[in-house]
């Protein structure tokens, strides 16, 4: 994830209402931010702090335990997140799943804001080209 998203509009979008606004945004409002990212055969789970901190832990084992394993070894409280954020593809629909089951199951427990990006949306952001558009094919053996 970029460190900063500029004034553009950003490829991400609240899972609940209208797209979401920059990172540095995200940050002021709802910092510390949970970031997952399990659309990919590497896991990655962030913890960004207000300030632009970010620790990362990356596994390659399967989402339902690297995600997990991740937040455990990141030492995050869930409690004390301020909002999820989380890459809904493309890409492993098993890990989008249960990204999306975790997620919603602690905001059951605490309410919080929950916002997805599309990686190949952010790759096309990141470039800084108006317009530039991303196609990716995962055909794995070729």
């Amino acid at each position: 994830m970029p460190a900063a998203m500029g004034a553009c509009a950003p490829p991400f979008r609240s899972v609940s209402s209208a797209p979401m606004p920059s990172l540095r945004v995200l940050l002021a409002a709802h910092a510390p931010l949970l970031v997952v990212d399990a659309a990919s055969t590497r896991v990655q789970v962030g913890l960004i702090h207000a300030d632009g901190q970010a620790t990362w832990q990356t596994s390659e084992d399967e989402a339902g335990v690297a995600v997990f394993t991740g937040i455990e070894k990141l030492g995050v409280e869930l409690a004390d997140v301020g909002a999820f954020v989380f890459c809904d593809g493309p890409g492993s629909i098993l890990g989008v799943r249960t990204v999306a089951m975790a997620v919603r199951t602690w905001c059951v427990l605490k309410p919080r804001p929950i916002f997805a990006y599309t990686s190949l949306a952010m790759v096309a952001h990141a470039s800084g080209q108006p317009g530039l558009a991303v196609i990716s094919d995962a055909r794995r053996d070729s």
